[in-house]
């Protein structure tokens, strides 16, 4: 019986010494995900705050059609658009 109870708490001593390596596996992976996450939402933040000022100024530009040369007025239409387009898609899912 003894020798029985004694494998068989090898048996289960080995599983928990699998499973506390497997949990800090994980640990580790999901602290690496986290500083990920972390890093692509300052990319993000960033970026949105770069469309914003392009969308400022460029929409300054736009105001003032007379007296602006007729191909910056045109540059900054193009660009105003693709930054609200942008914009719109770093926005999804926020709120």
């Amino acid at each position: 019986e003894s020798e029985g109870g004694c494998s068989g708490c090898a048996y289960l001593q080995a599983q928990v010494a699998q499973l506390q390596q497997r949990v800090a596996q994980l640990e580790h992976e999901n602290q690496r995900l986290r500083q990920l996450v972390e890093r692509l939402q300052r990319i993000l933040q960033v970026a949105r705050a770069t469309c914003l000022y392009y969308v400022k100024e460029t929409g300054q530009v736009l105001a003032n059609r007379s007296g602006v040369p007729r191909g910056k007025w045109a540059y900054s239409k193009g660009g105003y658009a693709v930054a609200v387009r942008i914009l719109a898609v770093l926005n999804q899912g926020e709120g």
